[in-house]
């Protein structure tokens, strides 16, 4: 029978993997510095994340790193037939010929794994190391041999090939050039500078024109380098497309087109590579630093130092970026027809100046509908959104967030700080406030009251019929509050040494989400049970009851570890289901991921992962699929912490605010079920010998408490 509860247990593990998909935008804050297109796709090397493919002219993205053997560290991306070649800065270069999926490490006779720069043409592959100079393959990379001779300066940053013409681009020692396969090279500097020390930041060719970007702007030459012309003054990204030169300048990161190799140049794009434009230029936000750049058809991609990708569709007319800006998002609303996420001033998503911002095509694309505004959060009621500011009251919007009004704090006539998520229960509204206490409107927000002798440092707010529920969490009040008669007087409902950061209420269930777990009362605050506590994961900030299952989001102090746990039970037991499906590009569970609101709709759960900006989704069928009463306990509230995890010799076992588990037998079972060793607890002693078990993965049961973990 053991086996059988084991086998059980190891079967939920499993199912409860792969959840969680990142929809778009792409993860924030990735330099994406190269980019290469065949056709209607485009590959774009991220220099911490891999590779990304977009098959439909960088509209959207998927990522190319599964598997033990991928590219991460990526410089440049090269494509020739169905290979595509790609440089590293730490594991040299890599090859795939099925758009990605799997790769081969090609470092036969490649001496040095910084590779900066890569070409390719046919069979010929050129790679441009950062302190070894050139290699050259004629087999497709499976073999490399050195070619420098000729050039001074083995430090290469850019490589061009067109046919047997052949250009290097190097920091510090400026241009050179070969047209025979890189035997030997011929230094070609005349009018590039006085300097002697010059860096190549950008490179591109068509036919007989070559033109380059250096720390000193932009030079031009129509003789294959013999000769160059400055042409601007300042360092720029250069491309050729259609006989004609674009260049995109660090700052502003403005389109601008030549159609005479520099000596004229005409401004595509007023606003920039923004999110918003306007002719008051309301929510524009450059994206300093463009760094690549490419063309399909009338699409232009460009990669930035710190937004991601940019897409234009128009012609470089207008661009819309694929990530959000920063990692101040404070949540996120889903309706029949829109996504929306709010951001913070401080490093706020999309725009440096916080707002809301709202998607119709599952994120593909975002534009700004509220800008200069720091946002806290997002409530809907029928076809009206409402954003609360933290500092500057409500918004509100009837056309789905095409245009905004403010809707004044009537009747508070002191400055406000700190508002929290509004409740709205028809007329009944209530705003949590960290300076005054709790705001309540019975008039639909057109006048507001606030008891001044109310609780303080009020974090969230719900409404049951006329009852009004606040929880505390700062230096000026803790617990649990209700009021009966709209916030005239508040009664103490006990937890009153927790902060609570949430409330969820659905008949006599309440549950609230605290620093010490989930708590539940089914007496409208009168007594309380603890339901969920991982004392490496105390804090239940967000979670949300849903149709009479319960999915929270537990994290570990200073947001250091994030998980997400489902219970079908009302929390009598839990599965963990925090892992991400194959192909997302960018995972769930992750050090740092704290989550902000949960919220479902059409058959998914929802939520953004603050520390990435970046939007999760699940579906509800998959969550639940493992979760059953007759399945034998994964995670009980007070549950058991194994540390460290994965162990050598010893590992230690923590029991919180359950001495009745102390003196109890603790079995150690393998994947098979069968117990390996038995073992006891006792007072003062928590440390369980496993120097004697193989190398594998384990389960310890306490009780009818059970845990995994993994010895090293």
């Amino acid at each position: 029978m053991k086996k059988l509860i084991v086998l059980l247990i190891i079967f939920a593990y499993h199912l409860s993997y792969s959840q969680w998909e990142a929809v778009p935008p792409l993860p924030a804050k990735l330099l994406y510095g190269s980019l290469a297109t065949i056709g209607d796709n485009v590959y774009a090397g991220s220099t911490t994340a891999g590779v990304y493919l977009s098959q439909d002219k960088g509209v959207n993205w998927t990522p190319k790193n599964i598997g033990d053997t991928k590219p991460r560290r990526v410089k440049d991306i090269a494509l020739s037939g169905n290979n595509i070649f790609v440089a590293t800065s730490d594991s040299g270069v890599y090859r795939s010929n099925d758009m990605g999926d799997t790769w081969i490490n090609l470092l036969d006779g490649l001496v040095s794994l910084e590779v900066n720069a890569i070409a390719a043409s046919e069979n010929n592959i050129f790679a441009g190391t950062n302190a070894a100079g050139i290699f050259y393959s004629s087999d497709n990379g499976d073999t490399w041999v050195e070619r420098n001779n000729g050039i001074s300066n083995l430090e290469i940053t850019k490589i061009a090939i067109d046919g047997e013409n052949i250009f290097v681009g190097t920091n510090g020692g400026g241009m050179f050039y070969s047209n025979n396969m890189g035997n030997d090279w011929t230094p070609i500097n005349e009018g590039l500078s006085e300097s002697e020390i010059i860096q190549v930041r950008s490179l591109d060719l068509n036919g007989n024109n070559v033109a380059i970007s250096t720390e000193e702007g932009i030079f031009t030459s129509k003789d294959l380098g013999l000769t160059w012309s400055q042409k601007y003054i300042y360092p720029a990204i250069l491309k050729f497309y259609n006989d004609k030169l674009y260049r995109i300048p660090d700052f502003p990161s403005e389109l601008w087109v030549s159609n005479d190799m520099g000596d004229t140049w005409e401004l595509i794009n007023k606003y920039g590579l923004s999110y918003t434009y306007s002719e008051d230029g309301k929510g524009s936000a450059f994206s300093k630093g463009a760094v690549s750049f490419a063309f399909v058809d009338d699409n232009i991609i460009v990669g930035t130092r710190n937004n991601s990708i940019n897409v234009s569709t128009d012609n470089g007319n207008t661009f819309h970026a694929k990530s959000f800006w920063e990692d101040a998002v404070t949540s996120i609303l889903v309706t029949s027809s829109h996504i929306f996420v709010t951001s913070k001033t401080l490093g706020a998503t999309l725009n440096l100046i916080g707002g809301i911002y709202k998607s119709t095509n599952m994120g593909n694309i975002w534009n700004s509908g509220l800008g200069n505004v720091s946002i806290q959060s997002t409530v809907s009621k029928g076809d009206t959104i409402f954003a609360v500011g933290d500092r500057k009251g409500i918004f509100y919007s009837t056309d789905f967030g095409e245009s905004w009004n403010e809707k004044e704090l009537i009747n508070i006539n002191e400055n406000v700080y700190g508002l929290y998520p509004l409740a709205i229960n028809g007329d009944i509204w209530a705003i949590p406030t960290s300076t005054l206490g709790v705001l309540v409107s019975t008039d639909a927000g057109n006048s507001w009251n606030n008891n001044q002798n109310g609780p303080k440092g009020a974090r969230c707010v719900a409404i049951d019929g006329n009852n009004i529920f606040v929880g505390t969490a700062g230096v000026t009040g803790l617990g649990f509050y209700l009021s009966t008669d709209y916030g005239d007087t508040w009664q103490s409902k006990g937890l009153d040494s927790l902060q609570v950061y949430q409330i969820e209420i659905s008949g006599n269930d309440i549950f609230v989400g605290t620093q010490k777990g989930l708590y539940h009362s089914t007496d409208y605050g009168e007594t309380w049970v603890q339901k969920f506590y991982d004392i490496s994961l105390p804090f239940v900030t967000n979670f949300l009851y849903y149709e009479g299952n319960l999915f929270i989001s537990a994290t570990g102090a200073g947001y250091a570890v994030n998980s997400f746990y489902v219970s079908k039970d009302k929390g009598d037991t839990w599965v963990r289901k925090d892992q991400t499906l194959p192909n997302s590009h960018t995972t769930f569970f992750d050090m740092g991921g704290r989550t902000t609101n949960i919220v479902a709709k059409d058959g998914y759960i929802y939520t953004v992962a603050i520390t990435r900006s970046c939007v999760f989704r699940a579906k509800i069928s998959d969550m639940l699929s493992t979760v059953s009463v007759n399945d034998d306990i994964i995670i009980h509230n007070n549950g058991i912490k194994l540390y460290p995890n994965p162990a050598g010799d010893f590992i230690n076992i923590a029991i919180d605010n359950d001495a009745d588990l102390l003196a109890r037998e603790v079995q150690i079972l393998d994947l098979l079920g069968l117990v390996v060793s038995k073992q006891e607890l006792t007072d003062g002693n928590n440390r369980i010998d496993i120097s004697n078990l193989p190398r594998g993965t384990y389960f310890i049961k306490v009780g009818d408490r059970v845990e995994k973990f993994v010895k090293m």
